[in-house]
């Protein structure tokens, strides 16, 4: 979806940012026929042939959710319990990779987002590579990698190489 909310209804916004437990609604649940015509990406909508809309949300943290939204096109058959069940069961089984995603790009549990190359030198940490083997895979001096090393260990708050394995492995 396009970087500006889905809707500007505030009770619908307020059922998307509940934390807890994966919702997924029905679009009736959330817009009547009235309202799903004037929504202000009608235009688009109408131009992608989208005739129904699956929704469903779950937080990760307390200032960040995870959505996942699924169209059907004019004239299919409409999304049904089942799959909004279906929905809710899938965005749930998500949580653990979007929440390493989230910790990766250091929005969560983290004290300062990690740069390009501190992500690069955590992807080669949680392979396993020692601080002298990423240095080689990266191009980098081993002293500088270490120095890269102890940033994304102050970001996240870890003070092991396990710390920060376990944290990942969640």
């Amino acid at each position: 979806m396009a970087s500006e909310p889905w809707t500007s209804d505030p009770h619908v916004r307020g059922l998307m940012r509940r934390t807890g437990e994966p919702r997924a609604y029905l679009r009736h649940q959330l817009a009547d026929d009235d309202a799903w015509d004037r929504a202000p990406s009608r235009r688009l909508l109408d131009a992608l042939s989208v005739g129904d809309r699956l929704v469903a949300g779950v937080g990760l943290c307390r200032h960040l959710e995870l959505f996942v939204g699924l169209d059907r096109d004019r004239g299919d058959r409409p999304f049904d319990d089942q799959a909004r069940s279906i929905l809710a069961i899938a965005i749930a089984g998500l949580v653990p990779s979007a929440r390493n995603l989230a910790r990766a790009a250091g929005l969560i549990d983290a004290r300062a987002p990690l740069s390009a190359r501190e992500l690069a030198v955590l992807r080669h940490l949680l392979e396993g590579l020692s601080e002298k083997e990423l240095a080689a895979e990266l191009g980098i001096s081993h002293g500088y990698a270490h120095q890269v090393v102890v940033r994304i260990y102050r970001k996240l708050g870890a003070r092991s190489r396990g710390e920060l394995m376990a944290r990942f492995s969640a």
